[in-house]
């Protein structure tokens, strides 16, 4: 799923190199080639609102399928599934199944959808979400589109916004030209569709055009933490306990310790109290009852009542449950600290 994110933001890169090659257009002296650097510029313009816009459904299309695909790892139980996730697919598969999709449905689309369907149906381990099915969208993304999709996956957007809203219509470059997000892709589909039926409206200046495609690079990082922080909080994963106290200056947790046994060198998985992401870490140093060990088991340990200390590499602040995940699907959650700890 990682690669999905990083093309996502690639493209958004792209655009920005673009638009800062642009921005020296606009110094040159007007000369007899005034025209067609003018036409140049329009050119730039066309392509940058047709890259954000497609990077952007890009992205949402393919996490949709990819995450689809890995249901089954993710969930060992259709019923433990999210409700959400179920009842959208369901509902989806049924609808494309029983209606015209304009040709955009192959033959072996719609079989793959029927025998998805009908695993899920059967309720067992061995059941299957159409990608197809769950990724399917009429409409252009506008929030309401964008918000509809992702709660398929069981994600709201309600945190992403207000974050964005504040952080991006509040300061900076876009203060005073959108007034949030929604405003924001609604401009952008417009553009795009006017430049698709061969009009130009007004262009944008390239500074403003770099703070639209951050919002975006922004917005999908935001979107895909998001995505595995709720996967996180479905999943069957086994917890180590809960975190009673963090202190700064040791940068050390006070678990209260619901696993068996703990040991150095294991990684957890948590969310960060800082940035409210979902992250790994390394056991560095344990202590039992202000005793350093390599391991503790829960049924011995000095503290009895189940507290143990310890730090972890790299120094996340955890807050609320930290736990362990099965490699599989770990590796379909991983950041770059899980990666670097494998």
């Amino acid at each position: 799923m990682h690669t999905v994110l990083r093309s996502a933001v690639a493209r958004f890169d792209e655009v920005l190199s673009v638009l800062h090659f642009d921005q020296n257009l606009r110094t040159m002296p007007e000369t007899v080639s005034s025209a067609r650097s003018a036409e140049w510029r329009r050119m730039i313009y066309s392509g940058t609102i047709i890259n954000m816009y497609g990077a952007l459904e890009q992205f949402v299309d393919d996490t949709v399928k990819k995450y689809a695909s890995f249901t089954n790892i993710l969930f060992t139980e259709y019923e433990k599934v999210p409700e959400a996730l179920r009842k959208a697919h369901d509902e989806q598969a049924r609808r494309l199944l029983n209606r015209d999709s304009g040709g955009r449905l192959s033959r072996d689309d719609t079989d793959h959808m029927v025998r998805c369907l009908a695993s899920c149906l059967d309720g067992g381990t061995e059941f299957k979400i159409s990608g197809t099915a769950l990724s399917y969208h009429d409409n252009n993304l506008k929030i309401g589109i964008l918000s509809e999709m992702f709660g398929r996956v069981n994600v709201s957007l309600d945190a992403i916004t207000k974050a964005l809203d504040l952080d991006a219509f509040e300061n900076g470059i876009l203060n005073g030209i959108y007034a949030d997000l929604d405003s924001l892709l609604l401009d952008l589909v417009n553009r795009r569709n006017e430049i698709s039926h061969g009009d130009y409206p007004d262009l944008l200046e390239p500074d403003v055009l770099s703070g639209v495609a951050n919002v975006l690079k922004w917005l999908v990082a935001a979107l895909f933490d998001e995505l595995r922080k709720s996967t996180f909080n479905s999943i069957s994963s086994l917890d180590v306990g809960y975190v009673t106290k963090y202190y700064e200056k040791p940068k050390a947790h006070l678990i209260e310790l619901s696993s068996a046994e703990l040991s150095v060198g294991q990684v957890l998985f948590g969310i960060e109290r800082s940035t409210q992401r979902l992250r790994a870490a390394k056991i560095t140093s344990l202590q039992d009852d202000s005793v350093s060990t390599d391991s503790v088991l829960r049924e011995s340990m000095r503290d009895k009542e189940g507290i143990v200390g310890l730090t972890v590499d790299p120094p996340v602040k955890f807050g609320g449950k930290i736990s362990t995940i099965p490699l599989e699907v770990a590796e379909i959650l991983y950041d770059d600290d899980f990666r670097a700890l494998q």
